[in-house]
């Protein structure tokens, strides 16, 4: 009897560890409703870079000529950084944003 009543406990306890390792991962926490909203409150940006040549610089546009000899036009605001002095002629790495195409970074080269 006590052979049983052992081999009982010993199976349930192993049933109640099995489903506790089932529900890990299981997705417990609620979806939101509205995924966007979350994504914009997000302090993630996306960058992209390009290196070249400066062709010319006109009303706050900087125009670069990459190595693959396509040309970007980015604008450049009060907050972007430049590092170095800028000019036509110049090899720089600009870093940007691609949505509205505004520099945050400018390093001469």
């Amino acid at each position: 009897m006590m052979k049983i009543s052992i081999k009982i406990l010993l199976l349930a306890g192993f049933l109640l560890l099995a489903m506790d390792s089932f529900a890990q991962g299981s997705g417990s926490s609620t979806p939101t409703k509205n995924k966007t909203a979350s994504r914009a409150k997000s302090n993630f940006a996306v960058t992209r870079s390009v290196s070249g040549n400066v062709t010319s610089i006109k009303n706050g546009a900087v125009v670069v000529k990459g190595k693959t000899g396509k040309s970007v036009s980015l604008l450049v605001t009060k907050k972007t950084r430049v590092g170095g002095c800028l000019q036509v002629g110049q090899n720089v790495k600009v870093i940007y944003t691609p949505n509205n195409r505004v520099a945050t970074l400018v390093r001469c080269l």
